[in-house]
């Protein structure tokens, strides 16, 4: 049997982002678990049940109550970061496996916006579908930003290596890592909806989380991350005829 702890910290991959550690984790963490140690799920089959939720969702939100949309996105949310944790523990993804999680990623995606865009017209709300349609469109763009370098230049190779054990302490107090970002932007259209209970203010929260650190410390194109703070070293650097250091001029996050 594989111990919490070792899902915890050799199966989890961290992503350089607290609000999915401490909103998503907790959750997708134990399920891993039972999903290891008590069944024998494949990856690729524990995506597809996310994709099951989130398409169950949406049609829950049409016919019964419009609450069931944000419901089903979220456990397919949750469950999106279960299969990856499955595929570790099984010897490793696949090529295939992979393309099916993104697939399914972007399709729950673009349902979940198409039926939010109904309900929004079924009620005769047209500023939401604007900032919405926002928010979509700068999702796109960031997720094309960081995909696109690997899909078409490393097809086939898109599997990342196992997770090293890092210093979850260390990760929390790390400023960099509390910047939002795409992949928590989910989380920040249900928190300002939570707290406002405007649309508007919902999809605003999540417009900003996918900007805001592609603004702070990140380049605007490519596969290569570069903070402001290693920026400017090498910039003195090169108005002063000395050599560029590359270990001072980047770093990956």
């Amino acid at each position: 049997m594989i111990s919490f702890n070792h899902i915890l910290y050799k199966l989890t991959n961290w992503h350089n982002d607290n609000y999915i550690k401490l909103f998503v984790e907790p959750f997708s963490i134990p399920l891993a678990w039972l999903a290891i140690n008590f069944t024998r799920l494949s990856a690729n089959q524990v995506t597809l049940m996310g994709f099951f939720l989130g398409v169950l969702g949406n049609f829950l939100g049409w016919i019964v109550h419009p609450v069931f949309i944000p419901l089903g996105f979220f456990a397919f949310f949750i469950i999106d970061f279960v299969d990856g944790k499955v595929a570790r523990a099984r010897g490793g993804g696949t090529p295939q496996g992979k393309r099916l999680d993104v697939l399914v990623d972007r399709a729950i995606f673009c349902f979940t916006v198409f039926s939010l865009t109904l309900y929004h017209f079924s009620e005769d709300e047209n500023k939401p579908v604007v900032f919405l349609m926002a928010y979509t469109l700068a999702y796109f763009y960031t997720d094309i930003m960081e995909y696109s370098a690997v899909i078409m230049t490393h097809d086939g190779v898109v599997i990342a290596p196992p997770t090293r054990e890092k210093n979850l302490i260390k990760i929390f107090y790390s400023f960099s890592y509390w910047i939002p970002t795409r992949l928590s932007s989910p989380l920040f259209i249900l928190f300002g909806y939570l707290f406002t209970q405007n649309f508007v203010v919902a999809y605003l929260s999540g417009l900003s989380a996918v900007v805001l650190k592609q603004l702070i410390i990140r380049l605007p194109v490519g596969s290569y991350k570069t903070s402001l703070k290693s920026r400017l070293p090498a910039f003195f650097q090169s108005n002063s005829n000395r050599p560029l250091n590359p270990s001072q001029a980047s770093h990956s996050e």
